[in-house]
């Protein structure tokens, strides 16, 4: 009976962060528990729980954990990452799905969505501004939608870099970095060396970083011009120098 009672404090760890860890509570109750081993089984149902749902939100395949509280923390937390790579993917509208993390998880990517669209270099963590930055789950979310957002943009901006098209199906992180550097590249072609600020007021990382190649080209074209066809370690600047 005794090893009942303990199995059940460690489920209920499980069912507190099943109801309320979407909620903003971010540590077990242990209140009710009648001793100090009960306590610290609620509490490891619980971290069990949360810590299979950050694996999740990191986009693992599996819970390290094999427990009853890390396959429903993994569980809820594979519903949110599902969230966050639908946003991040251009979609718009969450699927009618009731399970609070999901739901959840979707609203914080939109809104990880809105502050990246304005500027691609904000930082990876929800402004104290946020109500929401205080609640763990919101704030996973919002950090892995950042996160996959600056990979698509950075992708952009290589795609780019390496001569190719901006692919027709490209998300708006991706259109966002590609037309960033596109941008700083050409603000040296045309003389100003001064990429423009995106149309909320920001000179991006992915312009900078155009502007450098463009730079890079510059000085590869001019040096051709001169016949100095010298290799440099600058792939940018020897096809400028070569004309290709």
């Amino acid at each position: 009976q005794a090893k009942q009672d303990l199995n059940a404090q460690y489920e209920a760890g499980k069912q507190q962060f099943i109801n309320q860890y979407v909620n903003g509570q971010a540590s077990a109750n242990t209140s009710n528990a009648k001793s100090t081993q009960a306590q610290s089984l609620l509490n490891q149902g619980f971290q069990d729980a949360i810590g299979a749902f950050n694996e999740a939100m990191r986009g693992s395949n599996k819970s390290s954990k094999n427990t009853t509280a890390a396959q429903a923390g993994f569980t809820e937390g594979q519903l949110a990452y599902k969230a966050v790579q639908q946003v991040t993917g251009g979609q718009t509208t969450a699927d009618s799905n009731s399970d609070g993390y999901y739901q959840k998880a979707f609203s914080a990517a939109q809104d990880a969505l809105s502050a990246f669209t304005k500027n691609p270099d904000t930082k990876k963590s929800a402004d104290t501004s946020n109500p929401n930055a205080g609640d763990s789950a919101y704030t996973a979310a919002y950090t892995a939608a950042i996160y996959q957002l600056t990979a698509n943009y950075n992708r952009g901006v290589q795609q780019y870099l390496s001569g190719k098209n901006l692919p027709g199906d490209a998300t708006s992180s991706f259109a966002a970095g590609y037309n960033d550097a596109l941008n700083g590249f050409q603000s040296v072609l045309n003389g100003s060396g001064t990429p423009d600020t995106n149309a909320y007021g920001y000179i991006t990382s992915g312009a900078n970083q155009g502007k450098i190649a463009g730079q890079s080209a510059l000085s590869g074209y001019n040096a051709g011009m001169i016949g100095n066809t010298a290799t440099t370690n600058d792939s940018v600047q020897n096809d400028a120098n070569l004309g290709t």
